[in-house]
């Protein structure tokens, strides 16, 4: 019996139903076809579409002399896997699937292999990758066959997943509200690693409470050391208070504001931000001896080894005994950004170096005079990153899997049409600076002093200011529907000019339906001890209508569900900060049935080339993170916003602007952040 189905993209799959057994592969066998060099290569003898080439093309194929190299990985699941990038000649793709008993092909995907380790019990993985690399080299065609590096082995080995159950202590059971079921399986999860963990779920999931319910399990190590963004130290203050009382008082919770500050003898918990954990004294106790329960709040702000906080905040880690590193975004980039958090929590983990060549793409830049620098970007062994993660140290879980009764994210991507005459003399000045931009790529002029970047920073607040008129009619069109929601953008300046136009739309609408209609900004200025006002401000008036919000600074540690659409004016460049800021509405407390999200997108506009790196980068981080691929998912809006009268297009600033978002988006010189502090809401 044969059943054939076909798929689009020039690639079709087979189901050969066969009560043969060729090795350890039997019953339904799936068979992938796909093309190469615009030829569909016959992959089992006797079947092939239309396009495939005669046999001989296929035994031509093998014995051309052409090698093809292979390489070993763990899976997301965990097994052994032989995989290769090379489409493979038939002889070759037979002798691998059907010959080599030691593997099993995996489904719709060529060149894949799963070890089958059943048949070598009581082996040792590293005798049992041996095996398997010295059978495929007996193959004809196979070259060479990447073993996988000892230290990830020794990783797994000396970090096993535990298999034990630790009873959930009486005092967490107590907490009100009740711990939902899969906060209750992530304290467990710590627990199991005594202590030392990577909450890693997805923001809005309660990840506070958890963190605070293991710290409760370990009471008699108290007291606790909490770090975190400066911005989120009242917030965790508050959540204290909220979920641990009967066990702490407001007076046994010290808030360190100033590096003056001196750390009380009955305090059970400080609060530091991550500045000031630079300062010796506030790394241990008064008496000197070390912190033994430590949460980390945000922990992907320690990725940067070259940071001073990230010297200070990593031995303070080591030392405790207990460390709940917490971030919804442990990569908000690039794989390279795990290494830290890695490293604080494993025992005997590998240089760094070692895990930039396993799990990194080597780019080299130039800077300049015959220099070259290599830069460590985007993912590689991505399964396998995943893997390591997840069978030590991260527990991770996203909204869609265990909040069945969130609404799922609408995302909407809105071209704008710039009209505006006035942005006739910015768009001008963006074309200027970007030709200047352009002589500053080329790798002569590549002397590392950051121009380039901060030419791309220029061009992009200009990009800002020249959209505004068509972000301004955007916003008073989605105001004409009863709704509240949140506005964000990144530079000073675009957030004056938001506020300006949101207040004007908002008082006429207001004086129409005789209401005082009202807005709040939250942006790096604001002072921390006014934005808890703020945010209950807007959560409890329901004439306060809009929340204008800088992306970086209030990506984090809000809680803004009486909004249920978000509006970016601005993008920016990394996705984890723009997802971070999705969630202050998309989390536990939202109660609308949709949550609408609109990215404003200039057409022709460095906004397009921003946008495009942020779905590549989400892929990467998506498939470390969460252990498979996945996009932004906006669909086009159908509507256009900003005049029927077009503007002359600026599509010649694309090109510059995608090269440098990358380069930006990776690391800015000195120079440029001194520059984009000046700007930046």
């Amino acid at each position: 019996m044969q059943q054939r189905t076909a798929s689009s993209g020039g690639s079709s799959t087979f189901t050969i139903s066969t009560n043969q057994q060729h090795g350890n592969v039997d019953g339904a066998i799936r068979i992938g076809f796909g093309k190469h060099n615009g030829k569909t290569f016959e992959e089992v003898a006797g079947y092939r579409t239309k396009s495939a080439p005669a046999a001989s093309t296929c035994q031509n194929a093998a014995s051309d002399g052409k090698t093809y190299n292979f390489r070993m990985e763990i899976g997301s699941n965990g097994s052994l896997k032989l995989t290769t990038g090379d489409w493979l000649p038939r002889e070759l793709w037979r002798a691998l699937s059907f010959e080599t008993p030691l593997l099993r092909p995996v489904d719709n995907n060529p060149g894949e292999y799963v070890v089958n380790e059943a048949l070598m019990p009581n082996t040792s993985r590293a005798k049992i990758i041996d095996k398997v690399i010295a059978e495929a080299k007996k193959l004809p065609g196979v070259a060479v066959v990447e073993p996988i590096p000892q230290f990830v082995l020794s990783v797994l080995s000396s970090n096993p997943t535990p298999t034990e159950t630790i009873p959930i202590p009486e005092a967490i059971d107590a907490i009100q509200p009740p711990l939902k079921p899969y906060q209750r399986a992530g304290v467990e999860f710590a627990l199991q690693r005594r202590g030392r963990c990577l909450l890693g779920d997805e923001m809005g999931l309660g990840k506070t409470l958890q963190a605070l319910a293991v710290a409760l399990a370990y009471r008699t190590e108290w007291p606790v050391l909490v770090i975190c963004p400066p911005s989120l130290k009242f917030v965790w203050k508050d959540q204290i208070l909220e979920w641990l009382k009967g066990h702490v008082r407001g007076d046994h919770i010290q808030v360190i504001m100033k590096g003056k500050d001196t750390i009380q003898s009955d305090a059970k918990f400080v609060i530091v931000g991550y500045p000031l954990m630079n300062n010796p004294k506030f790394q241990t106790r008064p008496n000197g001896s070390n912190f033994q329960v430590v949460i980390c709040d945000e922990c992907h702000a320690i990725k940067d080894s070259k940071a001073q906080r990230t010297k200070a905040v990593i031995p303070v880690i080591q030392r405790a005994n207990r460390a709940i590193l917490i971030s919804g975004t442990p990569a908000l980039n690039r794989a390279a950004e795990l290494y830290n958090i890695l490293y604080c929590l494993l025992k005997d983990f590998p240089s760094e170096s070692k895990f930039h060549n396993r799990y990194c793409i080597k780019e080299q830049q130039h800077i300049g005079k015959g220099r070259v620098v290599n830069k460590w970007v985007g993912a590689k062994n991505k399964e396998e990153l995943y893997s390591l993660l997840t069978s030590t140290i991260m527990i991770r879980r996203l909204k869609k899997d265990v909040l069945k009764e969130l609404p799922e994210k609408n995302r909407i991507k809105v071209p704008l049409d710039i009209t505006d005459s006035k942005a006739q003399k910015v768009l001008a000045e963006v074309q200027q600076a970007q030709k200047t931009m352009r002589e500053l790529s080329k790798e002569s002029l590549m002397n590392g002093s950051g121009q380039r970047s901060e030419g791309f920073l220029e061009v992009w607040r200009k990009t800002g200011e020249a959209k505004i008129g068509a972000v301004k009619d955007y916003l008073d069109y989605l105001l004409d529907n009863d709704c509240k929601m949140l506005v964000f953008a990144h530079h000073r300046s675009m957030l004056d000019k938001l506020e300006e136009k949101v207040d004007g739309i908002l008082q006429v609408k207001g004086s129409s339906a005789g209401k005082n209609y009202g807005l709040i900004r939250i942006d790096g200025q604001t002072p921390q001890t006014k934005r808890p006002e703020l945010v209950k401000k807007f959560q409890e008036d329901e004439d306060i209508r809009v929340a204008v919000l800088s992306i970086t600074a209030c990506s984090e540690g809000l809680t803004l569900t009486a909004a249920s659409v978000v509006v970016f004016a601005e993008l920016y460049w990394v996705p984890g900060t723009i997802e971070q800021a999705e969630a202050r509405v998309h989390r536990i407390g939202q109660t609308k049935s949709c949550v609408d999200i609109h990215y404003l997108i200039a057409r022709g506009s460095p906004d397009e080339a921003v946008y495009a790196c942020l779905k590549r980068k989400k892929e990467d981080t998506s498939a470390i993170l969460n252990g498979e691929v996945e996009t932004l998912k906006a669909h086009d809006s159908p509507v256009r916003f900003g005049g029927a009268k077009r503007m002359r297009p600026i599509t010649d600033l694309y090109e510059a602007a995608e090269a440098a978002v990358e380069e930006v988006s990776e690391t800015i010189p000195p120079a440029a952040k001194r520059s984009a502090a000046s700007i930046d809401g």
